[in-house]
């Protein structure tokens, strides 16, 4: 028996049997009214078919309700002596009514129901059977000859053995088969009645809860060592151990504490609520229960259990996280006790966590001052005009503080460190506590300390050296100026031999490379004195390039190597840079690489792509076919007065060039890199920033007609616009939209892929250096969803480089831009490949005619084959010159003019135009 039974040696009292009797009572009623139930449900999914089974399942579930509140009438604690009167009146009549309609709908319902349907209503009949059982064995108690107040146990004899034991023990019901692949969570249900257990259980996996039942307390307690459940639905009346001595074992056990636990019973005397409650239940369900309440009751707890769990998970995390963080650490909640102390600060102050975590009044002070003090911790809401007047050491950064101090007891030793301090609110605002990380800056004032007297002591012998190389200088200047210039005139005599001629010739060679060498000396004292500033000027970058172009393609011809030039085709022309530096760069770079190579030949490639809004930033590459520097000099290349083997074998120079190059890159904001390999040579990259003052791309610069808008179509022409940077995007979505196509924009190839997916484009300009998702890869992802290739992609990308034209163009595009772009010439690319038509501006589309080509009437290119133009027209936008000059000089067979003009073009680099005048030939535009 429960704890309900005897006590004390005493009889129990008569009445006690009442709540019991009441218990008991429900248990069958429950399943009378929650299989009806179950089975109007069903009946009403299966529409007019079922109709005529309706109305006595009603009447059954009517009944059921009846007698639930004739058993929960107060008046039956009070009635007991009277029982058999009152209330097996009323019962039995509900029973006869409940029994009578489930005989009828057996036998309506045998042919048309399935076998669920038929066996729901057997337990509906089981159950009648023993609530009348039930019924005549407490009208028999209540008959009893016993005084009111006891009665003795031999005369109880005559009792079913349910009622003389109280509770009646029922074998488990088995898992349903069928359960949902998604679970909600595995729930123990804990019942000594079958009944009880089969509704909660089709309730449960009805909503997607996996299930186990088990009949009573010592299973539950036996399966929970076995397996993980998420909540236990515990019944608390039962044989053996009942359901509140289940719970208390739970809750005092640390593994098993945290499962939440639901109490069921038909008991619903406060008391009983309020004692599961203060055991650790997290709720209290009364039967019979709505399936409604149900369901939110369990849904509730575990909700609530996930979010303990995750707060849990959360703040274990943070502690792992402050526990590692390799500076000193330490938390304080609102009322200024530790509650966080990381391994860091214990191996600072000696203190460990166990020894101080708890405490306050500032005695986490006491390490470093000696005395319990505010520190900056305790001034994070310290307004910031006191702080400002009591604190000059301490700055404000945001809503931090941040200072540094200096301390000499810490552990016996001296101290300098850097704390920062900031406030922690919960998500509502509301302070919860602070945090101060203290970093140890000993070693760096130290070696700060130290740096600073180097650097005096280097800067008192940098001013010594310079001052000393400035007077060699002079010294050595004055008399090489007489060497040199009697040399010159000595030259002029015509009675010279040719023996005395080719010793002066010597002499005047020898003095300019010791001129050269004395240059390049002072060059780097003054670098070194930081006395070498930038002298920025307007020229013409392109006009610059052309002038060291022809400076050594003379020597480049004499030595029979290739000297090939690729510069993006709309890079700006006048720009602000130090024209003198920029230019001993380049000579620097090319004559090294003329100086040693042999065989092949030399390529510079110039870039120009948009920095910010006042710069652009050139990236120029020199590659060479030269004999390549070793892996182990790569090193020491831009270090002074050194050489590589090469250079030491060839002869001559300082070893200071490639210094002084890079120091002059450096200071126009770039630098100067290398990437070689030994046999097959090296490239040197200059990479530096300009300010454009006027964007010329050639002399033809409006050669392309300016496009007004688009000619009337059904439907215009959806452009999307993929760019991670907004001002790139707001130029092309407004140029699009202004002349009559749709567009819409992307920030990265990911926002691309959904908007391509979703609202389809006919065309897509594609930046290829984007976060998140590249270019490259949104390309990828949009050819896989469309292999036709229906929406046509240009790519645009900064890089003019050849390596990454081909990259890509690999990549599944139809065509490339480089930026910066022009405007006509990205209508121009998108004409081509949507077939749409544009109306121009009038004069531009006169110019068209006469003056296109540089004051030349429009050359007739009739005759050319049209596959020789279109191979034409792409070795021009690829920047492939070796290509293009082979395929002018097929033109030659069959119109040497023509050829003459397109070779012109492409000498005088007016690529932009040549590819126009192409782009016009007959069907060339054909399939």
């Amino acid at each position: 028996m429960s704890q309900d039974g005897d006590a004390g040696g005493k009889n129990p009292d008569k009445r006690s049997i009442l709540p019991f009797m009441r218990h008991e009572l429900r248990t069958p009623i429950n399943a009378i009214i929650g299989y009806s139930e179950m089975l109007l449900e069903e009946t009403a999914e299966r529409g007019d078919a079922a109709k005529h089974l309706r109305a006595d399942l009603e009447n059954i579930h009517s009944a059921g309700h009846e007698m639930l509140a004739i058993v929960n009438d107060s008046k039956l604690e009070i009635d007991l002596e009277n029982f058999g009167h009152s209330f097996r009146h009323a019962i039995r009549t509900m029973i006869n009514t409940v029994v009578g309609y489930t005989e009828m709908l057996l036998e309506d319902a045998q042919d048309s129901s399935g076998e669920t349907f038929m066996s729901d209503l057997m337990r509906i009949q089981s159950a009648s059977k023993q609530l009348f059982s039930l019924i005549e064995d407490f009208v028999k108690f209540g008959n009893m000859e016993a005084e009111k107040t006891g009665f003795e146990q031999p005369e109880t004899d005559s009792l079913s053995p349910a009622l003389r034991e109280m509770v009646s023990a029922m074998p488990a019901l088995p898992d349903e088969p069928g359960v949902p692949e998604q679970m909600q969570g595995a729930i123990l249900v804990v019942d000594d009645n079958e009944m009880n257990r089969d509704l909660l259980s089709r309730h449960l996996k009805k909503q997607g809860y996996l299930a186990t039942l088990v009949e009573n307390g010592r299973k539950a307690l036996d399966i929970i060592k076995t397996r993980h459940f998420d909540l236990v639905l515990l019944d608390m009346m039962m044989p053996e151990i009942n359901g509140y001595e289940v719970l208390q074992i739970l809750k005092s056990d640390t593994k098993y504490r945290d499962i939440p636990v639901i109490m069921l019973s038909a008991l619903d005397e406060i008391e009983s609520v309020v004692r599961c409650l203060e055991a650790g239940a997290e709720d209290y369900l009364p039967r019979p229960f709505e399936p409604a309440l149900l369901r939110a009751r369990i849904g509730s707890c575990l909700k609530r259990k996930q979010s303990e769990e995750a707060l849990k998970e959360s703040k274990r995390r943070l502690n792992d996280i402050i526990n590692f963080l390799p500076d000193a650490t330490f938390v304080i909640d609102r009322e200024g006790k530790v509650v966080e102390w990381n391994r860091a600060i214990e191996e600072m102050t000696g203190i460990k966590a166990d020894d101080i975590i708890g405490k306050g009044d500032y005695e986490y002070a006491i390490p470093f001052y000696g005395e319990r003090r505010p520190v900056m911790i305790d001034l994070v809401n310290m307004p910031r005009e006191e702080l400002d007047a009591n604190y000059t050491d301490i700055r404000q950064v945001g809503d931090a503080l941040s200072g540094v101090g200096f301390v000499t007891g810490l552990r016996d030793r001296e101290l300098w460190f850097e704390g920062i301090a900031t406030v922690l609110n919960d998500s509502q605002g509301n302070k919860v506590g602070a945090i101060e990380t203290i970093r140890d800056m000993t070693s760096y004032k130290r070696t700060q300390q130290e740096l600073q007297k180097a650097k005096e002591s280097a800067e008192s012998a940098n001013r010594a050296k310079s001052v000393f190389l400035a007077t060699m200088s002079h010294e050595i200047r004055t008399p090489m100026n007489a060497i040199l210039g009697f040399a010159q005139l000595m030259m002029r005599d015509p009675q010279l031999t040719p023996t005395q001629r080719e010793h002066l010739n010597t002499i005047s060679r020898s003095g300019e490379h010791l001129l050269a060498l004395i240059n390049d000396v002072l060059e780097m004292s003054k670098i070194e004195a930081g006395r070498i500033t930038l002298n920025p000027v307007a020229f013409d970058l392109q006009a610059l390039l052309e002038d060291v172009e022809a400076m050594f393609r003379v020597r480049t011809d004499a030595k029979q190597l290739q000297f090939v030039i690729q510069r993006a085709t709309s890079m700006a022309r006048r720009v602000v840079a130090d024209q003198g530096k920029l230019r001993q760069i380049l000579i620097n770079i090319i004559g090294n690489a003329v100086k040693f190579t042999e065989t092949g030949g030399i390529s510079l490639r110039v870039a120009a792509l948009p920095a910010d809004k006042s710069r652009l930033h050139i990236a120029i590459e020199v590659e060479d076919t030269g004999p390549g520097i070793a892996a182990e000099e790569l090193g020491g290349l831009f270090k002074q007065f050194v050489q590589t083997s090469s250079g030491i074998s060839s002869g001559g120079g300082t070893g200071l060039g490639l210094a002084i190059s890079r120091e002059f890159a450096r200071l126009m904001g770039g630098d100067i890199t290398v990437s070689s390999v030994v046999g097959k040579g090296s490239i040197f990259r200059v990479e530096f920033y300009v300010e454009p003052v006027g964007v010329l791309t050639d002399d033809e610069e409006g050669s392309l007609r300016h496009v007004i808008a688009l000619k009337p179509q059904e439907e215009p022409n959806r452009i999307l616009v993929v760019d991670d940077k907004a001002e790139n995007r707001k130029v092309l979505v407004s140029l699009l939209s202004s002349v009559g196509f749709v567009a819409r924009e992307a920030c990265d190839g990911l926002e691309a892929v959904n908007v391509f997916k979703e609202w389809g484009p006919d065309l897509i300009l594609m930046d290829m250096h984007m976060p998140v998702m590249d270019g490259f890869e949104a390309i990828r992802q949009i050819r896989l969803a469309d292999p036709d290739k229906k929406t046509a992609i240009i790519a645009i990308t900064a890089s003019a480089f050849d390596e990454m034209r081909h990259n890509v163009m690999a990549s599944g595009v139809e065509d490339f831009i480089i930026k910066p772009f022009r405007i006509d010439e990205v209508l121009e690319k998108m004409r081509q490949f949507l077939n749409v038509e544009y109306i121009y501006e009038e004069d531009a589309e006169q110019s068209a005619g006469q003056g296109q080509f540089g004051g030349q009437k429009q050359l007739s290119l009739e005759g050319l084959p049209v596959e020789l133009v279109r191979q034409m027209h792409r070795a021009t936008l690829s920047g492939d010159m070796d290509q293009l000059d082979l395929l002018i000089k097929q033109v030659d067979s069959h119109d040497v003019e023509v050829a003459s003009t397109l070779r012109k073009f492409a000498n005088d680099f007016r690529y932009e135009a040549l590819a126009t005048l192409l782009q016009q030939a007959p069907g060339f535009a054909e399939e």
